[in-house]
């Protein structure tokens, strides 16, 4: 599943769910993989990705060895653009998923839920994000033609610590990113009774096939393949229990954020 060319490391490519976990994968990279940078999303038409010529475009003012962001293409030929690239992403069950966004857009502007199920861009977007398409097979199809790693936001952990072992990279901790409290959730699943569940489901079903699939035999592939022992993994759950960022991540963060929004300005998708 994972074809390293030699003893050299992947080139990380981070197609961002949200919702997912994405963003404390993203501060855990950012902390420990050097010439990662987050791309910027772009407000060009909708379904717009960034292209790999683009990107090389982009790799003469900025030099990255590895990206993460929303509107990356994992279906475009970004082996023309690295080496040895690894898409990555994280998934999670979409009913909570897809009320988590919900809640995380309803902060933006007054919506009900009913105005989400209606819209068909809030749907089945784990599968989008991935493919470019809401469909199931083509997601399905795309990963396994591509060197990719899903990990579960459910069994973060788990999922984490074997990406790292895959990297080369054990037992760096990480903190959590981007939680939502409890008292700032309007919508949860169970608040909610039977019929409208199976309503969420019903709309995101490609989602639930792929987040099934992934459960069932993906994700059991990739633990077969890595093989994470109960010791190690127990070790790190650990470390990161006690683990804090320093105080020179966020301003650091930030700084990247902003030139990177600079160089994107400057040379133009």
């Amino acid at each position: 599943m994972f074809a390293v060319e030699g003893n050299q490391r992947p080139n990380i490519c981070f197609v961002h769910i949200e919702k997912a976990g994405g963003t404390t994968f993203n501060d855990f990279l950012l902390e420990n993989l050097p010439g990662y940078w987050i791309l910027p999303p772009q407000k060009n038409a909708y379904g717009w990705r960034y292209e790999a010529d683009y990107l090389a475009r982009l790799r003469k003012v900025i030099p990255f060895q590895h990206i993460g962001g929303h509107q990356l293409a994992a279906f475009d030929h970004y082996d023309n653009l690295f080496p040895n690239p690894l898409y990555v992403s994280f998934v999670r069950e979409p009913v909570s998923r897809f009320l988590s966004h919900v809640n995380w857009k309803s902060k933006q502007h007054e919506s009900t839920l009913s105005d989400f199920l209606q819209d068909p861009k809030t749907l089945n977007s784990q599968c989008f994000r991935i493919s470019g398409q809401r469909k199931f097979e083509p997601t399905r199809g795309l990963i396994e033609s591509r060197p990719y790693f899903i990990g579960l936001a459910e069994q973060f952990t788990l999922s984490l610590y074997m990406l790292q072992k895959l990297l080369g990279m054990h037992h760096r901790p990480f903190e959590n990113s981007n939680v939502t409290s409890s008292q700032k959730k309007v919508y949860t699943a169970s608040h909610l009774d039977s019929s409208q569940l199976d309503e969420l489901r019903a709309a995101n079903q490609e989602d639930v096939r792929l987040y099934e699939w992934i459960v069932n035999e993906f994700f059991p592939r990739q633990v077969e393949q890595l093989q994470p022992t109960e010791s190690d993994l127990q070790q790190f759950l650990e470390e990161s229990k006690k683990y804090h960022r320093q105080a020179w991540f966020a301003p650091r963060k930030k700084l990247r954020a902003a030139i990177c929004r600079i160089a994107t300005r400057l040379i133009r998708p």
